[in-house]
């Protein structure tokens, strides 16, 4: 088993065929692709098992989200995280601050985003209850500050989804000959 590719084409071969009584003893096997050669295939590891194999740490990958940019403070993280000092080689001053800029933009992610699905259960729960009190001027004002709330986290939330959806995928189709090839 191998993964075929060259410059302009990659193909994985990532599936692996038995009969029904190999996979009644080893139901439990991985594919695993290894590191690269200089050959143009890369060769697949099949840990055939019966018992679960013990499960690699999953390695956080940093993604720019495209709804931080509406947030007022995504400008002063970055700007904080970048002036860092650094001492060294250009370079080396450059890919530190990088590094601690995705640093900040993490931490400050989990602050300020990571409970938004409960901040709009909040929002809404406290919007159900308004009816029922008797309405004033109080009552007005913060059923229009729980609306701009919620609005704003229903905007980041669609940015999320919309960011996770591939869209330009979809927009762009087999256009993109170079992906299906």
């Amino acid at each position: 088993m191998s993964t075929w590719w060259n410059s302009d084409t990659e193909l994985q071969l990532d599936r692996a065929v038995c009969t029904s009584c190999w996979w009644d003893i080893y139901g439990l096997a991985r594919v695993r692709h290894l590191a690269p050669s200089d050959s143009d295939h890369v060769p697949i590891l099949l840990q055939a098992s019966s018992v679960p194999l013990a499960k690699r740490p999953r390695v956080h990958r940093f993604k720019f989200e495209a709804y931080w940019l509406e947030h007022n403070d995504s400008d002063e993280v970055v700007k904080q995280a970048w002036a860092t000092d650094v001492t060294g080689s250009p370079m080396y001053c450059a890919a530190k601050k990088i590094e601690f800029t995705r640093i900040q933009l993490d931490d400050w992610q989990n602050r300020a985003f990571r409970t938004r699905q409960q901040q709009m259960l909040g929002v809404r729960a406290r919007l159900e209850e308004l009816p029922d009190v008797p309405m004033s001027v109080e009552v007005q004002n913060e059923k229009k500050e729980l609306m701009s709330k919620l609005q704003n986290l229903l905007s980041q939330e669609e940015f999320f989804w919309k960011q996770r959806s591939k869209v330009t995928w979809l927009k762009e189709g087999d256009r993109n000959t170079s992906f299906f090839h």
